[in-house]
């Protein structure tokens, strides 16, 4: 079963093994907290995440981050988080 849900401080392990998994510097903690995040699960393990920071009216994505050849994964937390912004 796959789910795009927020992110939340006990996932961050999970967050860094995945850096780890795509040879990426591992995210700091506080960049996850300090705006919207999500994750990606499939299965109970976290394959993707993203992060948008909002500041004066305009978002800023970042921090895109797929296990594999996933474009699906990755289109689908952007579509989340596009949806997400809206509400901003």
């Amino acid at each position: 079963m796959t789910k795009i849900r927020p992110y939340r401080a006990e996932d961050y392990p999970a967050i860094v093994r995945l850096c780890e998994e795509c040879s990426v510097e591992p995210i700091q903690a506080y960049a996850l907290a300090s705006g919207i995040a999500l994750i990606y699960e499939r299965s109970g393990r976290i394959i993707g995440t993203v992060s948008a920071i909002y500041q004066g009216g305009k978002a800023y994505a970042d921090n895109l981050i797929v296990l594999g050849n996933s474009p699906h994964v990755a289109n689908s937390l952007l579509e989340h988080l596009m949806t997400l912004l809206r509400f901003v």
